[in-house]
């Protein structure tokens, strides 16, 4: 299940710079009247100017008010009375074209009017259209590349594509009622911008810049559409985006609320998208739509806050979250679809998410990581039902919570409910959890290394199973899988978690030990000590010992010919490390580099390394490593009697290799180690009883692998 709109959600958009154009190619037949600040143009002051530009406007050529540098002490008005195309152009631009204030445009005109400005700074306050006693009568404004150092009100403009601000400055509040509008590439600084769309259009906010306000924009919907937010930047406030109601306007169920597409927010102390009403929610708002996509989400209070509105109907795709002090995100949903995106660090869950009556859930290929509750939280609402849930391919990992958790008396019905090929691995308080009983399609999920429990409230066994995933650097930096995974796309169930394969092997944390007894003195005799990390995903525990070599070398008794091997928690960080010597006067180095492989009792095969220096002096008679490619020969004739199964194998010198069989389901049935012996071939026979049918046998050492398939019959 995917829940996607069914809708076109943004007008295809068209920066039109009509008026200004036609302003400056038609100055030879229109009208041009240039202003001085010291009284020495055709009229002595900016509203004689103004008012001489409107006093016989063009009704198709426009008329052009050219404004000289100069700072025009004035409180300027335009009211005019018949229909007109008009430009007002400061060349010298905003640091040097300056009015106190300006307002007008009370009254209404007949037909369809144009008005250009461009390049001015007006100090105090601007209100246009205020006592406007009928709507759309105020002209089209398209306003470029100006500086507003007071208020700007403005409550109905119409564009219909060709009217908006462009590039404009605003140190103080803009209040905004609009339709067909675009603000693009203007900067908000200390002061909170009030968006309204009042009618079926658009209202577009495209590559603007919000900082330094308790709230950046607070947005009143319509009932019908979005204002939509693109490539534009919040850094440093309160509030990123609050998205309100005003239900006395309208009195439908559902609302729009805002597209937020390739949007950054940095450094938020509340949410970077709070959906609140203005007061209680009326009854009849059923639900609030809300959008999502390609943005980044940098130290908030949260992503996105819908606690305490109505509903959303939430869509995400292909964000991400990073250190929110609160939840990533956290809302309550009628409907949601969450793909592909990533949350990371949150101090509280990654997803939290109530569900009330709706139409259902859909969370899909994202990762969960690092969090400090659970990685994704479902909860029950108030006393509805979602119709159907998904939870499918996602990866939650070393959340401090569950993985993924259902919580208690959650709203479902368990015929419509899926949770399939979801990863989640070390996680502190369970995997996958269902805190009453349930029954849903809870299949081909992978819990590993979680504490607690691994699967609560769902079946256990077949359908679910505990693999190392085999995570291309299990400290969280690259959380792809291996070739060799069992969770890759190829693997025996199908692409498991939120991520493809990215690498051929593991790779894991190496410390050459202790570091005081660096550089290392070859002629001393003394014990180089190894350690190879544990963390939450990966468990130095189950590292098969004899398997590891340092530089091809394996690890040598201590001094006094004890054991060259122990668990300890070397570096103090609450996970066991394995700890190894070698003999430092055999150890052979190249480049200062140490270089360990090996793989784990599961068959993990897993690379490491880190740095070493001698001291100087010392010999070095050691030839460089360079390890040979590994190579296996798997011959298993077919078809077999299933009861005397046998194939034939060689594999390469060095660690051991993994031999292993999976049914046609993709459960694996066996899993041994096969002991290299000089190269030789070796007869491997299966002594438990195996039913006829169809088998593969895959054979596995140091990222190389062969996998053949076996029929065998009675």
């Amino acid at each position: 299940m995917s829940l996607v709109p069914r809708r076109s959600l943004r007008p295809s958009i068209v920066l039109a710079f009509v008026s200004l154009a036609l302003a400056i190619a038609s100055v030879v037949e229109a009208r041009v009247i240039v202003i001085r600040a010291d009284g020495s143009g055709d009229v002595a002051t900016f509203q004689a100017g103004i008012d001489a530009l409107l006093a016989e406007p063009s009704e198709s050529e426009p008329d052009t008010l050219l404004v000289e540098p100069g700072r025009y002490d004035e409180d300027v008005s335009m009211e005019p009375t018949r229909r007109f195309e008009a430009a007002i152009v400061c060349p010298a631009g905003p640091d040097s074209s300056e009015v106190r204030s300006l307002r007008g445009f009370s009254t209404p005109i007949d037909g369809v009017s144009r008005l250009t400005v461009r390049g001015l700074t007006v100090r105090d306050r601007v209100g246009l259209g205020i006592d406007m006693p009928k709507p759309f009568t105020i002209p089209l404004l398209l306003i470029q590349n100006c500086r507003f150092m007071g208020e700007v009100e403005i409550p109905r403009a119409y564009g219909f594509g060709n009217g908006g601000f462009i590039g404009c400055d605003f140190r103080g509040r803009l209040s905004l009622g609009a339709a067909g509008y675009h603000l693009s590439h203007c900067r908000f600084t200390g002061q909170t911008a009030r968006l309204a769309l009042y009618t079926d259009f658009f209202l577009n906010v495209e590559e603007c810049v919000f900082s330094g306000a308790d709230t950046a924009v607070v947005t009143v919907s319509n009932q019908s559409d979005n204002v939509y937010f693109e490539q534009c930047q919040f850094s440093d406030v309160g509030i990123g985006i609050a998205v309100t109601l005003d239900p006395v306007a309208f009195s439908r169920h559902n609302y729009w609320g805002v597209y937020v597409k390739d949007c950054r927010f940095e450094n938020i102390t509340g949410a970077a998208i709070l959906v609140t009403p203005v007061g209680p929610p009326p009854d009849f708002v059923r639900s609030i739509t809300t959008y999502v996509t390609g943005s980044h989400f940098d130290h908030c209070g949260s992503a996105i806050d819908g606690r305490e509105s109505p509903p959303l109907n939430l869509f995400m795709e292909a964000d991400t979250v990073l250190a929110s002090s609160g939840s990533g995100v956290q809302a309550s949903v009628a409907a949601a679809t969450l793909q592909r995106v990533m949350i990371r660090g949150s101090g509280e869950d990654g997803a939290r998410l109530t569900l009330v009556d709706g139409i259902g859930i859909a969370i899909q290929e994202c990762h969960l990581f690092g969090n400090a509750g659970d990685g994704l939280r479902l909860i029950d609402g108030r006393g509805g039902s979602a119709d159907a849930v998904q939870v499918h391919r996602n990866s939650s990992l070393a959340n401090r919570g569950a993985g993924i958790r259902l919580g208690g008396g959650a709203a479902l019905d368990p015929t419509a409910a899926e949770m399939t090929h979801n990863l989640v691995a070390g996680n502190t308080d369970g995997g996958l959890v269902v805190e009453k009983a349930y029954d849903g399609r809870v299949e081909e999920n992978d819990a590993w290394l979680n504490e607690r429990v691994a699967f609560a409230g769902v079946r256990h066994g077949e359908s679910n199973f505990e693999f190392d995933p085999q995570l291309c650097d299990p400290s969280g930096e690259d959380l792809r899988l291996a070739s060799t995974s069992p969770c890759a796309p190829l693997g025996p169930h199908g692409q498991i978690g939120a991520f493809g394969i990215g690498c051929d092997r593991m790779g894991v944390a190496v410390d050459a030990l202790p570091k005081s007894q660096r550089p290392i003195n070859r002629k001393a005799a003394a014990p180089v000590s190894v350690a190879i990390l544990g963390r939450a995903l990966f468990d130095a525990g189950r590292v098969d010992a004899a398997s590891v070599r340092a530089n091809g070398v394996s690890p040598a008794p201590r001094g006094n010919g004890t054991n060259s091997t122990h668990i300890e928690d070397v570096n103090r960080d609450g996970h066991a490390d394995l700890l190894m010597t070698f003999d430092g006067r055999t150890l052979p180095v190249q480049d200062n580099q140490l270089k360990l492989e090996g793989q784990t009792i599961d068959g993990a095969f897993f690379q490491g390394g880190d740095q070493v220096t001698f001291k100087p002096g010392a010999s070095d008679t050691s030839q460089p490593y360079a390890p040979e490619p590994s190579t296996i020969t798997l011959v298993v004739p077919s078809p077999q009697r299933a009861d005397e199964f046998q194939l034939q194998a060689a594999v390469s010198e060095g660690p051991a290799a993994r031999l292993e069989m999976f049914d046609v389901t993709g459960r694996r049935i066996l899993s041994r180690n096969v002991q290299p012996e000089g190269g030789a071939q070796g007869k491997l026979v299966r002594e438990d009883d195996l039913r006829s049918g169809v088998y593969l046998v895959r054979m596995s050492q140091l990222g190389a692998s062969v996998t053949r398939r076996v029929v065998l019959t009675k």
